[in-house]
């Protein structure tokens, strides 16, 4: 699941994401994060189950952060999209690729959200949503 944090000033300096580390005990892959002492931003993911998301969403809650579960990361628009793979190369996740029809494809769960092929793009048809 990916999910994005955001703290309020006065958690900001807080070491609340660590306590989340600790308490659920998962591995957690922090895509994005600006944090500094007016506010914190955190876009991660974790694998949880049903009853586990529900306690780490009231976990976050109940300190107000406030959470977002983030469905996609990046938003294409296949109107504009000519297929032209001038994203294909830049990932460094390999989360795009051409297929055997020639046309671009992209997989949601390798995409780490660094932007790359959205500043690539010319038709600009690629969107980061956590933004």
């Amino acid at each position: 699941m990916r999910f994005k944090l955001t703290f309020p000033k006065e958690l900001a300096d807080k070491p609340v994401f660590s306590e989340a580390i600790l308490r659920f005990r998962k591995l957690f892959n922090i895509i994005e994060a600006d944090v500094d002492a007016e506010k914190g931003i955190i876009v991660a993911s974790v694998d949880l189950s049903e009853s586990e998301l529900r306690d780490f969403v009231g976990f976050f809650e109940e300190r107000g952060v406030k959470v977002e579960l983030l469905m996609k990361l990046l938003e294409v628009d296949l109107e504009k999209c000519i297929s032209c793979g001038a994203c294909v190369s830049l990932c460094p996740v390999d989360a795009i690729s051409i297929a055997g029809d020639w046309s671009v494809v992209f997989d949601e769960e390798r995409c780490v959200a660094c932007g790359l092929c959205v500043n690539a793009c010319p038709m600009r048809a690629l969107k980061l949503s956590i933004h």
